[in-house]
C-alpha cells in the first residue's frame, strides 16, 4: 500500500523508519571500473562491498555498455530502495514495498488497525451472512477509504485448491512460454528452489503465516518476501524471471537472498535458476543486479506508449502490474486462463470468453491497442468456427455479445477496420446466431416475460461440471444473456454506419443501421424480461435468473439446476450490459447483500467472494452514479481478492483466511483492476453515450493541493488528456483538458471535490468569458469547445 502509519510494526530484522528511505542515493568516483570513493552522509575510499553511507549499503559493481555501474541499497529498510548510480549521478531508482500477510498483530501492518471485520465475529461476516459490513462503509454516503477496506478481512494468503496447496504468485516474462510459480509454502517437485533450503529457518514463519510479501520496481513483477526467523532476523528473498536470458520455452529466475539482523546483511545468497550445483557459478551478484536493471527496463518498454495516470501511484501501479501480469500468463497472443497445470494453465481453458474480453478490454481502456488487435485476431482466427460455435468446452451466450463490443471498441479506438475486414464471414455467424435467436424468442406470447429473451447457456462450466447437463434444460433465457447481446449489436452496428459513411458504402451503412435497430428492440425486451420476471413468494420479493422462472436461485443448492447456477455471474453480466434501470441495479445489490451473496460489495458464489467478474458488476454501479458503491467494490476486490503485497488475482476467494480454500489464480480477475481504474478517471455511459472525465475519481484525489492527470485516454472521440490541480480550501479546482479533434456528442467533467457546498460556476480561463452549464457536480463542455482548454471551477460553501 502507499500510505503507512508512522507507528506501524516493522517487519523484524530491519531497523529503519519511513523516513530513512528520502535520504538520495550517494555519489561514486570511478577508475578503470572500479569504484574508488563514495560521496554521501560522510565519505569512503575504495570501499568494499557491503560498505554502508548513510542509509545505503553497497551491493555490487558492474558495466553496461562500457559504463560502470554502482549498486547501492537500502537493505535495513522495510520500504527502501535499490539504486544504479554511474559517474553522472543514479540512473534507475527502483522502490521496495512489503506488506505483512499475518492474521495476527503483526497483520496491523499499515493500516494500523485495532481488530479485522469491523469488531464482527469472523463467522458473521462470511459469504452467507448478510453483508454488514458493506452496509457501514456506505451508511454516510462519503466514499469508502482504503484503509477501511482493507482493515475488514486479513490477506490472504495460504491457496488450499481440491486438496492442494496452489502458487500464491509467480514471475516470468512475456518472452517466455515458461511460467514459475511461488508458493507460500515450499511444494514438494513444485517449487523451483526450495525456499527452506536456500534459507534455513524460514519454515517457522512459512507455517505461522507470518510471510511479508512485496514488490520492487514499482508495477514490476518482481517478487520480494520475508520470512522472520526470530524477533531481530530475518531472510528477505527477491525473485524475478529475467529478461535479459529468457527464450521461448525457458525462462530462467534469479533468486537474491539476504539474512538480516538488526537492518544489516549477515549472509547473502544468489542463485540462477536451480539450486547450485557442482558450483554457484561466477559473479553471481554482478549478473543479478545487471539482469534485475535489463528486467526493470524490459518492462518499460513493454508497457511503453499507453494511457498515462498521476496522482494516484498505488492503483496506476496495480493496473500496470496487471497488464504486466497477462503478458506473463499468456503465451504471446495465445490465451491462457492461469499458469500452472491442473491450475487452470491446462488447454481445455485456453478458450475460455471471459480471458479474452477481459485482456482486450483492458489493452484497450489503456491504449495498448496493437495488443488488443493481436489478441482479438488470435481468437477469432483459432478459437472460433465458420458457424459462429467455438473450439472450446462451453461457450457463454451472453459472452458473444462483448466478443462484439470488443471488435467494436478496437475499431473506433484505433480507426482501423482490419479486424472486421478479415473475419466478416465469422463475424456474420456470431451475430446471425444472437439474432436467430432473439427472433426465436420473440415467437413466445408478448405476455410471457422471456419474449424476445435469448436462450443459451451463459456459463461455460455447465458442459465441464455439471452432471445433470443432459437430464436438465440448461438452454435457458439467462437475464444476462440478451443485457450483453443487444449492447455488442449495438455498438457493432454503431461502428458499421461510421464506417460506412466514411467510406460512403451503402451496404455497410444500411448493415449498421439494420443492428442498430434490432438492438434498439432487443434493449428494450430484455429490460421488460427483468421487469416481468420480478415475483413475490410468502412475502419475499425477488429476482429469478431465469426469465419467468418462478423459483428464486436461493430455493436451490449453487449450481444444482438452471435455476441456481451462477447467480453471481447473471447479475455481473446483467449490470455490464447497460439495459438494467436503476432501480433495479439497487434492488439487485440489496437482496443480494441482504442474503449474503455480496461480500464487500462483491457478487459471491454463496461461499466465496468471485473475483473475475467484477468489472462487469461495477460497469452498472458507475453508469448509474452509484459511485460509493462502485468505489468500494473496486477497493474490496483489489485488497482482498489479490494477494495483499504482490498483486495477484484469485478467481474465488475463501474470506476465512486461516482455511484459505481459495481457487487459483486466473487472468480475468488479474485484469479488473486496469479496466475499472480507466472507468473511475474516463467512462463512457454504454446507454447514453455520454463521456465523463472524472467519473468516479475518489474525493480525497481532489483535496486541497493535490493533482491528478491522464494523459492519452483512448475513447471513441479520439485520445483525451486532463489534470485537475484542486485549492479547494479555497473554493476552487484548476481543470486543463486536451479534447480530440473528432469530437462528437456530450462531454462532461465531474469533479467529485471533498467539500460541502454545490458546485457554483465554471469558466474558460483565457478571458474568453465563456460560462459553462452546471448539472449537479458536472460541467458541460459545449460542442465547439476543442483542443487545449482551461476550467477554473469555483464552488459555493
Amino acid at each position: 500500500m502507499a500510505e503507512r502509519a508512522d507507528d506501524q510494526v516493522i517487519c523484524p530484522g530491519y531497523t529503519m523508519g519511513p523516513g530513512a528511505i528520502d535520504e538520495p542515493p550517494p555519489r561514486v568516483v570511478f577508475e578503470a571500473g572500479r569504484v574508488v570513493r563514495i560521496d554521501g552522509e560522510g565519505s569512503l575510499r575504495d570501499p568494499p562491498l557491503l560498505s554502508r553511507i548513510g542509509s545505503w549499503t553497497l551491493m555490487a559493481v558492474f558495466s553496461r555498455h562500457d559504463v560502470p555501474i554502482a549498486v547501492f541499497e537500502q537493505v535495513g529498510a522495510p520500504n527502501g530502495r535499490i539504486a544504479f548510480v554511474t559517474a553522472d549521478g543514479p540512473i534507475r531508482l527502483a522502490g521496495k514495498t512489503l506488506e505483512p500477510t499475518s492474521e495476527g498483530p503483526a497483520g496491523l501492518g499499515f493500516h494500523h488497525v485495532a481488530s479485522w471485520y469491523r469488531g464482527h465475529r469472523k463467522e458473521d461476516v462470511l459469504p452467507d451472512h448478510r453483508d454488514v459490513m458493506r452496509d457501514e462503509l456506505l451508511a454516510d454516503g462519503r466514499d469508502p477509504s482504503v484503509r477501511d477496506v482493507a482493515a475488514c478481512y486479513p490477506p490472504a494468503r495460504h491457496a488450499f485448491f481440491e486438496g492442494h496447496l496452489r502458487p500464491h504468485t509467480f514471475v516470468g516474462t512475456g518472452i517466455s512460454g515458461d511460467v514459475v510459480p511461488l508458493y507460500y509454502r515450499d511444494v514438494t517437485m513444485v517449487s523451483r528452489v526450495p525456499i527452506g533450503v536456500i534459507a534455513p529457518g524460514s519454515e517457522r514463519a512459512m507455517e505461522a503465516g507470518e510471510l511479508w510479501e512485496g514488490l520492487v520496481g514499482g508495477f514490476a513483477p518482481i517478487v520480494r518476501t520475508v520470512y522472520p526467523i526470530s524477533a531481530d532476523e530475518c531472510w528477505e528473498i527477491v525473485v524475478f524471471g529475467s529478461a535479459a536470458t529468457a527464450t521461448d520455452f525457458q525462462q530462467p529466475v534469479w533468486y537474491r537472498c539476504i539474512r538480516l539482523r538488526q537492518g544489516h546483511p549477515v549472509e547473502i545468497k544468489f542463485v540462477d535458476s536451480f539450486l547450485p550445483f557442482p558450483h554457484a557459478g561466477k559473479d553471481l551478484a554482478e549478473r543479478f543486479y545487471a539482469e534485475l536493471l535489463a528486467t526493470l527496463d524490459y518492462w518499460d518498454d513493454a508497457l511503453d506508449g499507453g494511457m498515462t495516470v498521476s496522482g494516484w501511484d498505488e492503483f496506476t501501479n496495480r493496473s500496470r502490474h496487471a497488464l504486466a501480469r497477462e503478458m506473463i500468463t499468456r503465451r504471446g497472443n495465445h490465451p491462457k486462463y492461469g499458469i500452472a497445470d491442473q491450475a487452470y494453465a491446462g488447454a481445455e481453458h485456453d478458450g475460455f470468453q471471459d480471458v479474452l474480453v477481459s485482456s482486450v478490454l483492458a489493452c484497450l481502456e489503456w491504449g495498448h491497442l496493437d495488443r488488443a488487435r493481436a489478441y482479438l485476431d488470435d481468437y477469432m482466427t483459432y478459437f472460433v468456427r465458420p458457424d459462429g460455435t467455438l473450439h472450446y468446452r462451453g461457450p457463454e451466450m451472453g459472452k458473444y455479445g462483448v466478443m462484439l463490443t470488443c471488435l467494436a471498441l478496437y475499431a473506433d479506438y484505433a480507426q482501423d477496420a482490419s479486424l472486421l475486414r478479415t473475419h466478416p464471414g465469422k463475424i456474420d455467424a456470431i451475430v446471425d446466431m444472437l439474432v436467430g435467436r432473439w427472433q426465436e424468442a420473440r415467437r413466445r406470447s408478448p405476455d410471457d416475460p422471456a419474449y424476445g429473451m435469448i436462450c443459451g447457456y451463459h456459463e461455460a462450466d455447465i458442459n465441464f461440471l455439471t452432471p445433470n447437463v443432459y437430464e436438465l434444460d440448461y438452454d435457458r433465457p439467462y437475464l444476462s444473456n440478451t443485457g450483453e447481446a443487444w449492447r455488442g449489436l449495438r455498438d457493432l452496428g454503431r461502428t458499421f454506419v461510421h464506417l460506412g459513411r466514411n467510406a460512403q458504402d451503402a451496404a455497410l451503412t444500411d448493415r449498421g443501421e439494420s443492428l442498430g435497430q434490432i438492438a434498439a428492440e432487443m434493449f428494450g425486451d430484455a429490460q421488460r424480461g427483468v421487469e416481468r420476471s420480478w415475483l413475490t413468494k410468502d412475502g419475499v420479493t425477488g429476482l429469478p435468473i431465469i426469465a419467468g422462472d418462478r423459483t428464486f436461485y436461493w430455493e436451490h443448492p449453487y449450481r444444482a439446476r438452471p435455476e441456481s447456477y451462477d447467480e453471481n455471474r447473471v447479475w455481473s453480466e446483467l449490470l455490464f450490459g447497460g439495459t438494467a434501470t436503476k432501480d433495479t441495479v439497487e434492488k439487485i445489490w440489496d437482496i443480494a447483500g441482504e442474503r449474503g451473496h455480496t461480500t464487500l460489495g462483491v457478487f459471491n458464489n454463496r461461499k466465496s467472494m468471485v473475483g473475475f467478474l467484477v468489472w462487469e458488476e461495477i460497469a452498472g454501479l458507475l453508469q448509474h452514479d452509484m459511485i460509493p458503491e462502485a468505489l468500494l467494490t473496486f477497493y474490496a476486490q483489489a485488497l482482498h481478492a489479490h494477494s495483499r503485497g504482490t498483486w495477484t488475482a484469485i478467481e474465488c476467494v475463501d474470506m476465512d483466511r486461516a482455511r484459505g480454500a481459495h481457487s487459483p489464480y486466473c487472468l480475468p480477475a488479474q485484469m479488473t483492476v486496469p479496466i475499472v481504474m480507466k472507468w473511475l478517471l474516463v467512462y463512457e455511459n454504454p446507454v447514453t453515450d455520454v463521456l465523463t472525465l472524472g467519473h468516479a475519481i475518489p474525493r480525497d484525489r481532489l483535496s486541497h493541493g493535490a493533482t491528478i492527470g491522464v494523459r492519452n485516454a483512448p475513447t471513441r472521440h479520439g485520445r483525451i488528456s486532463f489534470e485537475l490541480q484542486s485549492r479547494i480550501d479555497d473554493g476552487e479546482v484548476e481543470a486543463k483538458i486536451e479534447l480530440p479533434e473528432r469530437r462528437s456528442g456530450r462531454v462532461r467533467l465531474r469533479l467529485r471535490a471533498p467539500v460541502e457546498g454545490a458546485l457554483e460556476s465554471a469558466t474558460v480561463a483565457g478571458g474568453t468569458g465563456v460560462s459553462l452549464a452546471i448539472e449537479g457536480d458536472c460541467v458541460e463542455l459545449p460542442v465547439d469547445l476543442s483542443g487545449s482548454v482551461t476550467i477554473i471551477a469555483r464552488w459555493r460553501p
